[in-house]
């Protein structure tokens, strides 16, 4: 059993694109990503409704690879019935999924969400840095821009050039030199994919997304401090920091979702 002992989620701006689910055996956190053409499908609408046939889906079957597959199949049936399937305009999300079962704690993750596994000896860290990568080189280039200009960054990521980076690295997604992330062209995960541990040896679990990766140190202490507390240092420091000059970034806030858990 999955014992939630605390849990935040937080919009950065008007709406929440971050969510999640959990039932006595599963947590389910994804941080949806809007696409970047106006007036694109909503990155709310579909993490909501992927949730929703997740957890329905995975408490039926138990089968964790197939409840992630089926579910984006579900719901992409949804979306056929309104827009053309354009990966572009589509939003998609990170993903990160847990089960205990037969004595395991499993873990399948895409995109950029972060887990910390806290045993008694050790401290593991699962995160895919395939997003990051792509996103960096934004920040560098914007960075680079303002060291030549001493334009502050948060105008720079509003420019036509530093837009355009954005656009040419969304048409990598699930692409062969690209990133993987929870899409409609995502290729369906299996077993290979999945991560276990021992559930008898797990001491904490915290899982969050890339909200509050500039507080991962704070997450990774064991026992993990109150979220609410972590998330008014994130804040603190987002405002401290209005032009991003220091901590180079796309927008001032995003949205900010962590849970913590033991097993029982």
């Amino acid at each position: 059993m999955l014992k939630i002992t605390d849990q935040i989620s937080k919009a950065g701006n008007i709406r929440n694109e971050d969510i999640y689910a959990y039932s006595e055996n599963t947590l389910l956190i994804l941080d949806g990503s809007s696409g970047l053409v106006p007036n694109a499908p909503d990155a709310q609408y579909f993490v909501t409704e992927y949730s929703r046939i997740f957890m329905e889906k995975i408490a039926k079957t138990k089968d964790l690879c197939w409840s992630v597959n089926y579910s984006l199949l579900e719901l992409s049936k949804l979306y056929d019935r309104e827009i053309a399937q354009d990966f572009v305009v589509l939003p998609s999300a990170s993903l990160m999924a847990v089960q205990q079962k037969d004595g395991k704690l499993r873990f399948l993750s895409v995109g950029d969400c972060t887990a910390f596994i806290k045993t008694k000896d050790q401290l593991f860290t699962l995160y895919c840095n395939q997003v990051e990568g792509f996103d960096n080189a934004v920040k560098a280039q914007a960075m680079k821009v303002h060291k030549q200009t001493g334009e502050d960054i948060c105008n720079i990521m509003q420019t036509p050039s530093i837009k355009q980076m954005l656009f040419n690295n969304r048409l990598k997604m699930n692409a062969p030199d690209g990133y993987e992330i929870l899409a409609f062209n995502m290729t369906p995960r299996n077993e290979s994919h999945i991560i276990e541990f021992d559930a008898s040896e797990i001491e904490e679990v915290v899982v969050f997304t890339d909200g509050f990766d500039s507080m991962s140190h704070e997450l990774a202490k064991i026992p993990c401090p109150p979220l609410s507390d972590v998330y008014e240092k994130l804040r603190e420091q987002e405002k401290a920091d209005s032009t991003f000059n220091k901590f180079p970034r796309f927008k001032l806030s995003d949205d900010a979702t962590a849970v913590v858990f033991k097993v029982e």
